[in-house]
């Protein structure tokens, strides 16, 4: 949808420079945007929003209320239910051979729009997930090997990644303030360790221009030198799918309008179509696309052990330190520091790494750093494991 939406900027970048009017007549601002999928096993997942420009901070207003339908060609008639704002879903759609999908909408106020016909083409499995160093030798490309051995494939090809990592605090941490008193932290509230999901930006390929259906050595993912990602351990889930010419066409035209979205002479917004269309108002612009897939998955890991000496730089500290508290004790560590701050006096950002004791179990002192430095989760993870780790 964010590409979708850079479409929009175009439009409203028009201001900025010499009076233009491109050839589309009604205005996006507000359009319907369509996302979603029925899939091969009998799932469909749409996500209906109205369009807004790039140039927003405003929240992504979603369609709510709306009566959504999958129609096959062979007349079955599914209901998808809405299950979050703006998401309708379904786990019951029967799949069918050589069945033709259509998306029925009919939003809150009465508006109704209808899909072009999809089908679902089967899809070859991975067969080899690897990685390569760049030739720069600053960079790891992550690729995939397939092939396809259908007749009729349409030779269209497209993967999404998701990319789970592991990583660390520069600092760890040990200890947690309950009622203004340090105490240790137990094992599942440490804040060392988290992990991240990033979700990687779609790649297509054709293979038309091949003598057979063979898809060698594509890369799906890059990952820079000395990135946090390949920091401890790194896994990447690709979804391979064969997709029609259609889909193939339309995420080219969205693909090529936001890299030239700088430009406003490159991309008229007017020339990415969509497959849905409106019966309402045949006038009334639409964004988005509904497909139908079926999607082959594997999992790849790359561990730090993996990675080629030259990749085995250390992460950086971002200049953290830790800090003493004034003594708890007289004589004990940072006893007559006219610069120390008291432990009770420690903000709220502040965490405790450890503690200093006189060797008997006595505490004397605490070290303590700020949150951007000991707790993992400042960087967007989370300390939760995935089952799959």
């Amino acid at each position: 949808m964010r590409g979708l939406q850079s479409i929009l900027s175009l439009i409203f970048c028009v201001s900025c420079l010499e009076p233009y009017a491109p050839p589309v007549t009604p205005s996006p601002l507000g359009a319907l945007v369509v996302d979603g999928f029925v899939a091969a096993d009998g799932t469909a997942v749409i996500k209906l929003a109205r369009s807004i420009p790039l140039t927003s901070n405003g929240y992504t207003p979603r369609e709510k209320g709306a009566t959504v339908k999958i129609e096959s060609t062979t007349g079955g008639l599914f209901d998808l239910i809405e299950t979050d704002s703006g998401t309708y879903t379904a786990s019951n759609v029967t799949i069918e051979g050589q069945d033709e999908y259509t998306l029925h909408v009919q939003t809150a106020d009465g508006s109704e729009y209808i899909s072009d016909r999809v089908q679902i083409y089967p899809t070859p499995p991975i067969d080899n997930v690897y990685f390569t160093v760049s030739s720069s030798g600053e960079e790891l490309e992550i690729r995939v090997d397939a092939h396809d051995d259908n007749p009729d494939a349409t030779g269209f090809y497209l993967w999404d990644g998701l990319e789970t990592f592991e990583y660390h605090a520069p600092i760890f941490v040990g200890f947690k303030f309950v009622n203004g008193r340090p105490l240790e932290l137990e094992t599942d509230e440490i804040m060392y360790t988290c992990w991240r999901d990033m979700i990687k930006p779609s790649v297509m390929l054709s293979t038309n221009y091949l003598t057979e259906n063979l898809i060698k050595s594509h890369q799906v993912a890059i990952i820079a030198k000395g990135s946090e990602k390949i920091s401890v351990r790194y896994s990447i889930l690709i979804k391979q799918r064969a997709i029609s010419e259609a889909e193939y066409a339309f995420r080219t035209q969205v693909q090529n309008s936001t890299e030239q979205q700088g430009s406003l002479f490159s991309v008229i917004p007017g020339t990415v179509v969509s497959n849905v269309h409106s019966l309402t108002n045949s006038n009334e612009y639409v964004l988005g696309y509904f497909r139908a897939q079926h999607v082959q998955e594997r999992r790849f890991f790359i561990d730090r052990s993996d990675l080629p000496p030259s990749f085995l730089v250390p992460q950086p500290s971002s200049g953290c330190q830790t800090e003493q508290t004034c003594a708890i004790v007289d004589g004990g560590p940072g006893s007559g520091r006219i610069n120390c701050i008291p432990l009770e006096l420690l903000g709220s950002d502040a965490l405790i790494t450890s503690a200093n004791t006189d060797g008997r179990g006595v505490v004397l002192s605490y070290n303590f750093v700020t949150a951007g430095c000991g707790d993992c989760r400042m960087s967007g993870g989370t300390i939760v494991r995935p089952p799959f780790w």
